[in-house]
């Protein structure tokens, strides 16, 4: 994990490297924005997750109440 860390560090400094001015951070404050990055894309993860399984739901729902719906208006058709 840490020569991931500082293979993300490397990356940033070159990045910053693009500006006029660069600011020199120290490796503790690039470990923790490496962090907070990974926890936002997992939240993401996780939220999008979420939302696949929110929808499937909502699908089956809609379905089952399609058939039910169906089922009524051709007992009606029917009596």
């Amino acid at each position: 994990m840490k020569n991931s860390l500082i293979k993300k560090y490397e990356k940033t400094t070159q990045l910053n490297d693009r500006g006029t001015r660069m600011r020199i951070i120290s490796e503790e404050e690039m470990i923790a924005v490496v962090k907070a990055h990974e926890a936002k894309n997992k939240q993401d993860l996780e939220d999008g997750i979420a939302n696949l399984h929110e929808e499937q739901a909502l699908k089956i729902h809609m379905e089952e109440t399609n058939a039910i719906i169906n089922e009524r208006n051709q007992s009606k058709a029917v009596a």
